[in-house]
């Protein structure tokens, strides 16, 4: 964080003990109001168009406003469930971790990198009962790809509304989701940070996914397509994306010079800002706004935005290389980096992502590396980025090659080459060193499953990333494999294992064996005993084993379940004598 924070950014105090403080003789009319809606509510960092981390400044003005908008257009009540699972370093978590609050819903956690394993995710919604969450389109896509193979579509039964963004989203992604999915809105969301998360809305209707469009301004926004001079583009026609209204961020922390360039005058409005996205779109006809793309180099890779002349001029400190230049390459189903460099040292792809890993994240390095001669040239004299070459094997190897020795390596072998599009795998390569990726790996660990029929989580996969370390990992979990015991369909009985029949017929024979383990707590302040009461009545609902009972049928013990069970606190008043007295008679044999 920079050392130079606005003025009302900074709280200062000083801390004071209650003897300290005169209550007798202090003042009892109200604090003064010194607070607005344009003092700043937080600061996020975003790498933005110039690839460089840079604070944006958003008010509380924006945040409500779009906190607003969203409870109006998909209002939340007290039963719904948000599964936060976004990084707080992505403004998307800013809605996922404060618009619970406004309807007094509730907010559920996944544990860190849980939100990259779409096995957790699915667990998370079956058991907390979520109603709404995010994605970005690619983990979108992981996700539907683990529910079609592997996942119970029961488990997504609780959810209403499913909201999206981060990258453009595909209609193939709609249209799998709505057939997954059913009976649940999903949503198509556009913004930059520096507009206060999103700034449009479109709903994906099933009925209507040949493309999909970024749609509509949401409240108090207006948006523009404009040329680079700010005319205004009529319908139909390419131009940039320009954003006004209550969601404008104040500006770039400590950066006055980027602000003026970004946040610019309106032209039409007057004492009003424009702020200059770098997207180009075109309105169409039916008034929504379709994404074109971006005016400079900045690419946006499973929701990272990454500006490839920061890459290359990581590239270009590097002792040896001369020369470099980044592009972005697509494939059927993915985007991945590529790095062509000039120079006197022949490096190995292993060294070059060691070295670049000084400076940059790992979302940001290339997957290829590619040493040329020369770099192509066009007439005006720039580089000719369509005539470099496609990368081959030899960009991403570095590792003597070792052919796998057994069938599991075989199996594992076709699985990596037909996530990465990659004839030649050996046992010593590493996953995420020859193109892989977070989303790839969880590809890899769904196949593994459907083939194999072998649970992998992404942590093992990240802890054995070669096919040597992960085949010895499958073997040595063969010796002790599990199976994920299935959800009883409701009945009136439920057969008994040999432990509870055991546990029952004790006590039938000793009436005086104490299942219960009593504990005794002291509260201390003020108690409403309702909320308490309330609160374990709320956990006997939830979970069956608090309602189930034993029953003799016929000499066969089963078990039951009372669908509805009310909880009483007992109450008494009186001294320690008549607690010790109660707690006696309390702690009791439970009646099984």
């Amino acid at each position: 964080m920079d050392g130079n924070l606005p003025e009302d950014f900074v709280f200062a105090g000083e801390i004071l003990s209650f003897a300290e403080l005169d209550f007798a003789n202090s003042r009892r009319e109200n604090l003064p109001v010194i607070n607005t809606s344009r003092d700043l509510a937080y600061v996020i960092y975003t790498s933005g168009t110039t690839g460089q981390p840079k604070g944006v400044m958003i008010e509380h003005r924006s945040l409500v406003n779009r906190l607003n908008w969203m409870q109006k257009n998909y209002p939340l009540g007290e039963r719904d469930v948000i599964l936060q699972k976004t990084p707080y370093t992505f403004d998307v978590s800013v809605w996922e971790l404060l618009w619970w609050a406004m309807a007094g819903a509730q907010m559920v956690f996944l544990a860190p990198k849980e939100e990259r394993e779409p096995e957790k995710i699915l667990e998370a919604i079956d058991r907390y009962g979520v109603t709404t969450m995010h994605f970005v389109p690619s983990m979108l896509h992981v996700f539907l790809d683990y529910l079609r193979v592997v996942g119970d579509r029961r488990q997504t039964s609780s959810l209403k509304q499913v909201f999206t963004s981060g990258e453009a989203l595909k209609s193939t992604h709609a249209n799998t989701f709505h057939e997954l999915v059913k009976d649940v809105r999903l949503i198509n969301l556009y913004g930059p940070t520096e507009a206060t998360i999103d700034v449009t809305y479109f709903n994906c209707l099933p009925e209507d996914t040949s493309s999909i469009p970024i749609g509509r301004p949401i409240d108090n926004t207006k948006l523009y397509i404009m040329d680079r001079q700010l005319h205004l583009m009529p319908i139909g026609v390419m131009g940039e994306l320009c954003i006004s209204g209550d969601g404008l961020a104040r500006g770039y922390l400590n950066n006055e010079s980027l602000t003026a360039e970004k946040f610019v005058d309106h032209p039409y409005e007057p004492g009003m800002k424009l702020y200059r996205t770098g997207d180009l779109a075109k309105w169409l006809p039916d008034g929504n706004i379709e994404y074109l793309g971006r005016l400079d180099s900045q690419i946006k890779i499973r929701g990272f935005r990454i500006e490839l002349g920061e890459v290359e001029k990581s590239l270009l400190t590097i002792d040896g290389i001369e020369d470099g230049v980044v592009v972005v390459k697509e494939s059927e189903d993915d985007k991945y980096l590529v790095a062509y460099y000039l120079g006197n040292v022949a490096f190995s792809a292993e060294e070059l992502r060691k070295k670049l890993k000084a400076f940059l994240p790992e979302y940001m390095i290339p997957a290829y590396f590619v040493k040329l001669d020369h770099m192509p040239m066009s007439l005006n004299g720039k580089i000719n980025r369509k005539a470099l070459p496609e990368p081959s094997q030899d960009s991403l190897a570095s590792i003597r090659y070792e052919a796998p020795q057994n069938e599991l390596q075989k199996k594992l072998v076709e699985i990596w080459s037909e996530v990465l599009r990659q004839d030649i795998i050996g046992m010593n390569d590493n996953f995420f060193e020859i193109g892989g990726h977070s989303l790839k790996a969880t590809v890899v660990t769904n196949k593994i499953y459907q083939t194999l029929h072998t649970n992998v989580s992404l942590k093992e996969f990240f802890d054995h990333p070669t096919i040597g370390e992960l085949s010895g990992y499958i073997q040595g979990q063969a010796k002790h494999r599990y199976e994920q015991i299935p959800v009883c369909t409701k009945q009136d009985a439920y057969a008994t294992s040999s432990a509870q029949k055991r546990m029952y017929l004790v006590q039938q024979l000793e009436r005086g064996t104490v299942y219960n383990m009593p504990v005794l707590f002291a509260v201390e302040g003020d108690t409403v005993a309702e909320r308490i009461e309330e609160t374990f009545q709320k956990l006997v609902d939830r979970h069956e084993s608090l309602r189930t009972f034993f029953v003799d049928m016929g000499g066969e013990i089963v078990q039951k379940i009372h669908p509805e069970l009310p909880f009483t606190m007992g109450r008494i008043e009186g001294g320690d004598r008549e607690v010790e007295s109660f707690m006696k008679d309390f702690v009791r044999p439970f009646s099984l």
